[in-house]
């Protein structure tokens, strides 16, 4: 994140910038007109997810097997 900070708040040219960070011009590009340096998430918006009643059961099993919560 620390590089990002150095590209958004430089006055250098992105082709500049590309070379001197060994970044693509398109990511110089992305990361200086970017409000945040926090990386977007990756996740998708909607989760479809849907398991049958013997999935659900197997995993049950496992993680009581192995004492395993939902946030382990």
């Amino acid at each position: 994140m620390a590089v990002r900070k150095l590209i958004q708040s430089s006055n250098e040219s992105i082709n500049y910038l590309a070379k001197k960070f060994n970044l693509s011009w398109n990511t110089v590009e992305k990361w200086k007109n970017s409000e945040s340096i926090e990386d977007k998430t990756s996740r998708p918006h909607n989760l479809n997810i849907t398991l049958t009643p013997e999935q659900e059961d197997r995993i049950c099993f496992v993680r009581k097997q192995f004492k395993k919560s939902i946030d382990d």
